[in-house]
């Protein structure tokens, strides 16, 4: 027995001492194997947007010194595999030709309306530290995303930090952009539902309108404030990793979310659109049944704009 245990031992030994054949992947770059639509559906950019981006990062590069024992544009490419599927890194790296341990390194109708805000969840690993907090409304553990967008879908501001179980309306109170607002830094009208409170720069729905203006108000408010709601979808459709799941703790699955929105943002500035189904702003009203702390001057602002702009 003791014989038999220690020519298992040796021969183990002398495998490991044989050098295993080193396996050389073809590392040719997709963008030129493949068609234009081809390079869309599975990159969710065309050539010229992906390009553009492996030069904003070869800038980068070479600020910080960095240098790539891979291809950038492979860097590049398995990176954007991975948001626009939420794949597995494994098949991430698989689609071109990486290896798994280098692919997990890899790096109308409102006046002077500035925004409209809202929040959206994006699911992520259960964190092993206060995870009930991140318990969000349909209990499964989140990340709530603050953004602000104009009428192009670009997001104009965005808070990427706070655990899922956060109320919209707590993340808003504690933002830069609000302090902003207060302080007269920012001028003109935020839209937003009634998750948030109505204050002299923020404009929310009524929650029972009495007058005629006060429907026609609400239906305005919905019909415009759609456009985040929209964004939110072309984001989602285009990063579907944001749709399923980061497989991530939080501080990682934020830095995927940020980049997500500045690719976003880089998509709409070059008119690299994504395709979603419009929304409906009549199924789609977004009332909140609860007391966020309207003030006076909100509702000030919110009925000086009714009899302005909707009084008949």
């Amino acid at each position: 027995m003791a014989a038999g245990h220690r020519a298992i031992v040796r021969d183990r030994m002398f495998l490991r001492q044989v050098p295993r054949p080193r396996v050389f992947r073809d590392r040719s770059n997709p963008l030129e194997d493949l068609r234009e639509e081809e390079i869309f559906a599975r990159y969710r950019f065309r050539p010229d947007t992906i390009y553009f981006i492996v030069d904003l990062c070869q800038a980068a590069a070479r600020d910080t010194g960095r240098c790539f024992a891979i291809p950038l544009v492979l860097c590049v490419l398995s990176y954007l595999r991975f948001l626009a599927t939420g794949a597995f890194q494994l098949t991430v790296g698989d689609t071109v030709n990486l290896s798994q341990p280098t692919v997990s390194s890899l790096p109308p109708g409102f006046p002077n309306v500035v925004g409209v805000i809202d929040c959206t969840h994006v699911s992520i690993k259960k964190p092993s530290a206060n995870p009930e907090d991140y318990i969000g409304r349909k209990g499964i553990p989140t990340i709530n995303v603050q953004a602000v967008c104009d009428a192009s879908y670009r997001i104009t501001s965005a808070v990427v930090m706070w655990p899922g179980r956060t109320h919209d309306a707590r993340i808003w109170r504690q933002c830069a952009l609000r302090r902003r607002f207060e302080d007269g830094d920012m001028h003109g009208f935020l839209l937003a539902d009634s998750g948030y409170a109505c204050t002299r720069y923020m404009l929310t729905p009524y929650m029972n309108p009495v007058r005629e203006a006060q429907a026609r108000y609400n239906g305005a408010l919905c019909r415009t404030r759609v456009t985040v709601e929209q964004t939110f979808g072309i984001l989602k459709q285009r990063f579907q990793v944001l749709r399923r799941k980061l497989n991530c703790y939080p501080e990682r699955a934020c830095m995927h979310i940020r980049n997500c929105i500045t690719l976003h943002n880089l998509g709409i500035d070059r008119r690299d659109i994504v395709a979603v189904d419009p929304i409906d702003p009549n199924d789609n009203p977004h009332y909140h049944r609860v007391d966020v702390g309207d003030n006076m001057d909100g509702r000030a602002a919110r009925e000086y704009v009714t009899r302005m702009y909707f009084e008949r």
